[in-house]
């Protein structure tokens, strides 16, 4: 059977073009988007960490907070003029 750490932690994942979609339909705004924001748009289950991952295009600046970023997503919401803050 192996060995399974106990203490493991398994992110959620959220990608750009899942935010984006929401941002369209106006099930998340322009403000600071926060774990608070994403559980209540359904796109996290849990306040559990999460990631933002950078699948997908963004057309609109954001300004988000998430426990990681990939590269390329954090590349991504730069490049939009928008702002990530690690929490």
């Amino acid at each position: 059977m192996g060995f399974k750490s106990p203490f493991k932690v398994v992110n959620q994942v959220v990608n750009l073009f899942q935010l984006q979609e929401m941002i369209d339909t106006k099930k998340i705004g322009s403000e600071i988007i926060s774990a608070v924001v994403l559980y209540k748009a359904g796109l996290i289950s849990s306040l559990r960490p999460y990631k933002i991952l950078g699948e997908g295009e963004l057309k609109t600046k954001i300004d988000i907070e998430a426990n990681y970023f990939s590269k390329s997503a954090k590349e991504k919401i730069e490049a939009v003029g928008g702002s990530v803050t690690l929490i």
